[in-house]
Order: structure tokens, then sequence, then C-alpha cells
């Protein structure tokens, strides 16, 4: 399970494992790589066995009415994870997602998409404190290459894409036409990395509301 300690959730990741699932079924063992192509829709009211997932109470994790919704805690250090079950060669692929809403701008709380090999050496795109950031976090380093305020409208689609060894961390308001946040030649080998969403609150929090996704997709 993805667990998060003291301090921004961002920055304090203990390294990834592969996540024990008692909400879905049949994920697929995190030690085999996978290339095929990955798309869910959250349609069908069931959570897909593509995910494992794991809750940190009160925090709850339903999918309904088409999207995933994140329900975040006011008690501070608690998330929500959902992470595709096996890892992936994201050489010359993508990752996107379309985001429905965002935690309600108490500073401690965030939503993010995110890749990476383990826990000190991962990519991402999070919103906290009403400001979308595009990060990267090499051998425990974790640096913002990017940081925006958040628009609903403008940057409603969130990409993360490899190509001929850079990196790209996108954003765009329709999934057509992508506005490149930041590029740079890719700063983790993503030949076996692990993908996640995931939402919470890494400090107390006052009504930080819900993170809600919809349309995620690996190409």
């Amino acid at each position: 399970m993805v667990v998060l300690a003291t301090g921004c959730g961002r920055i304090a990741f203990e390294p990834f494992t592969a996540p024990t699932d008692s909400t879905s079924d049949g994920a697929v063992d995190s030690a085999t790589v996978c290339n095929d192509p990955i798309a869910d829709a959250f349609d069908d009211g069931v959570i897909s066995s593509i995910w494992s997932v794991s809750v940190e109470a009160p925090v709850t994790v339903v999918e309904s009415n088409g999207n995933i919704t994140i329900t975040l805690a006011e008690t501070g250090n608690l998330y929500g994870n959902l992470t595709i079950g096996c890892r992936y060669d994201m050489r010359g692929r993508e990752i996107s997602i379309e985001v429905l809403d965002v935690p309600d701008g108490d500073p401690a709380a965030e939503m993010f998409l995110e890749l990476g090999i383990d826990g000190d050496n991962r990519v991402g795109i999070d919103v906290t404190s009403s400001n979308l950031r595009s990060y990267r976090r090499i051998g425990g380093n974790y640096v913002d290459v990017d940081v925006v305020p958040y628009d609903a409208l403008a940057k409603r689609f969130w990409r993360l894409r490899e190509t001929a060894g850079t990196m790209f961390w996108e954003t765009s308001d329709n999934r057509v036409d992508w506005t490149v946040r930041h590029s740079e030649a890719s700063p983790l080998d993503v030949s076996n990395v692990e993908i996640g969403i995931h939402a919470g609150t890494f400090d107390v929090a006052t009504s930080p509301g819900v993170a809600r996704f919809d349309n995620f997709d690996v190409r």
C-alpha cells in the first residue's frame, strides 16, 4: 500500500510496493511488466480489476455516476489510492486522465496522477492549494518543475508522456490540443514503473472535499 508520512504527500511517500486490495479482484501481479493499452471510463459502477485499491478510513473511494470519487477526510495523512495492478514499460507511451473536481483549496489537500519506480523516483502532476504542479522526485529530491494556478476548464486533462528519452508534463482542455507544462530528458528509467491516481490530506484539513477522476487511459 502507498502510505504517506509526515509533511507534504508529494515529498513523503514510502517506496512503492505491490498494493493489497480488499475491494477489487483479479489484479495482475505487480512484478509483471505490462504493455497492453488500458482505458477505464469508470462507467459501470464497479471498480475494475485492473486496479489495486488502498483506502485509509474514513477516506472513501467509490465508482459511481461515471467517475471515481475519492472523498477526503479532515484528519491528516490519510489517502485513497488506485494503482494499476502491474508495472508498465512506458517508453514511447503516455498516461492521461480527466479531472472533474479537485479538493476545495485547503493547503493540506491534494490529488495527483503519478508514475514511478519507487518512492524516491517518480514524476507526476498534482493539484494543491489551487495550484497545478508538475513535479519529479529523483533520488529522494523533490522538485516542482512547473507551478501554475489551476484552471478547471483549461487544465481539465492531465498527461505524462515519454518520447525518445524525453518526459513531458502536459495539460489540455479538450484532450486533443496539449500544452507542455515542462519537458526534460527523462529523469528516470520508465521501462518498469507503477502508475496510480491518488488523493488525500498530508496534514489536518478543513472541509477538503472530494477528488473526482474520469477517463483514465494508458497507450
